[in-house]
């Protein structure tokens, strides 16, 4: 049974917005409160983009996985 495109839209913007959520929390405890080692950053990003990576537009990886360069992770 396949959902129809309109709920695979949904599907990919609502996991859009938890990706990048879950990601700006990570960078806020990197950055900000010194929660997360380099490591465990760069770990928590390459999971995500492999957990997200072809579900979501090519944007949302991108935004993602350029902060990780930012980051020099």
């Amino acid at each position: 049974m396949t959902a129809p495109p309109d709920e695979w839209a949904t599907c990919s913007d609502e996991l859009s917005r938890k990706a990048l959520d879950v990601f700006g929390n990570a960078v806020y405890d990197h950055l900000v409160e010194g929660a997360l080692t380099k490591k465990e950053m760069r770990l928590v990003v390459d999971t995500l983009t492999d957990c997200i990576s072809g579900l979501v537009p090519k944007d949302v990886l991108d935004t993602i996985y350029g902060a990780r360069k930012e980051l020099e992770l």
